[in-house]
């Protein structure tokens, strides 16, 4: 098994294969937060632990011993032993291989750390309340006179994943792959099977698919209950980033209602429109890794490595005693990695080929 500092250095070496070089952040520390398909991979095998395999392979040898007094025999029994040992695989705990030490690497402090898909999900529900979004979301509910106080799962979908990023509880399962792009429609279906709750729940769903309304039109929803649908009347045509339209948000839209009327689904599915400054825009567990940094007496520099793409999130603001989680929360400013050619890469591509 490699050293953390050699897996380190891996790491930065793939980032740089595909980008060139890491960003220059002065003498702030980096760290890079891998989700996506690398991450996933990380936590797929449950392989046994290597103390294990050494006391069963032990064990073994001591029964041989007693069992098989024969010197043939036992040279056999021990010859097994020995290849059992050698072609076992031994568990790795990478949530504590990449848990975000800071090593220097080439004269550069370097963390590195992927979060298991539970992990990120309650750094995002507890950003999600330290930005005062879950504040927000109820004030939002009420105001299209929903309950504010019940049982709330919020979803995070963007292009191609969508991510619960609050009322995990309620949950089967942390990342759904459904996006605004194109979904399908087992990937809705997979979406709205994805949480546990009753008549009494609520299921918000925001950040992309929230381009499919109007900024200011309010938490829309649609309750099978009262038979009363706010949200397919407000979906119409937007400008998105200047230059694009909202077409595939308004697609995802209307096959979640549409599915949602159609299936024994209880809950009350309500949509946030994106760009409001009174509405939630969502936790990030990037921003909460900084923002818990900073309370720690330090200030990072995080490259997050997710599912599409790549972003580097700064603060931009030294002087950040005084403000509040919400305050530095928004200080924090991103922006998209490239590569020469103009495109950017998520986790499954920069990290491919790492033999783990």
């Amino acid at each position: 098994m490699p050293s953390k500092t050699q897996l380190y250095r891996e790491i930065v070496a793939k980032y740089e294969d595909t980008y060139g070089a890491l960003p220059d952040t002065g003498k702030k520390p980096l760290l890079i937060n891998i989700t996506g398909p690398f991450r996933n991979d990380l936590y797929k095998n449950t392989h046994i632990y290597d103390k294990d395999v050494l006391n069963m392979v032990l064990s073994a040898m001591c029964v041989t011993i007693i069992l098989a007094p024969r010197f043939v025999t036992l040279i056999l029994m021990m010859s097994i032993c020995f290849m059992c040992v050698h072609t076992s695989k031994i568990y790795v705990d990478y949530s504590k291989v990449f848990d975000g030490e800071f090593i220097e690497i080439d004269g550069r402090m370097i963390g590195v750390v992927a979060p298991t898909q539970k992990e990120e999900g309650q750094l995002e529900s507890r950003n999600f309340d330290e930005i005062s979004d879950g504040r927000k979301l109820r004030e939002a509910l009420m105001r299209a006179e929903l309950d504010g106080d019940a049982k709330t799962v919020v979803v995070s979908v963007g292009s191609t994943t969508a991510q619960i990023i609050y009322g995990q509880e309620y949950a089967k399962t942390n990342e759904i792959p459904v996006g605004v792009d194109n979904p399908l429609d087992y990937e809705i279906t997979e979406l709205l099977d994805a949480v546990e709750l009753d008549e009494n729940g609520i299921v918000a769903l925001m950040n992309s698919s929230g381009y499919a309304f109007r900024i200011n039109a309010g938490a829309l929803y649609n309750d099978k209950q009262l038979e009363r649908d706010t949200i397919t009347h407000e979906i119409t045509p937007r400008v998105v980033g200047g230059s694009g339209d909202n077409r595939n948000a308004m697609n995802f839209a209307k096959k979640v209602v549409a599915k949602h009327k159609a299936g024994k689904y209880n809950y009350t599915l309500v949509f946030i429109p994106r760009g409001d400054p009174s509405m939630p825009q969502g936790g990030s567990h990037t921003h909460q890794r900084i923002l818990e940094a900073i309370r720690h007496g330090f200030n990072i520099t995080v490259l997050e490595v997710s599912g599409k793409q790549t972003k580097l999130f700064e603060l931009m603001d030294e002087a950040i005693k005084d403000y509040s989680a919400e305050s530095i929360c928004g200080r924090i400013k991103n922006k998209k990695m490239v590569t020469k050619e103009g495109k950017t890469y998520g986790s499954g591509v920069v990290f491919k080929g790492i033999d783990l």
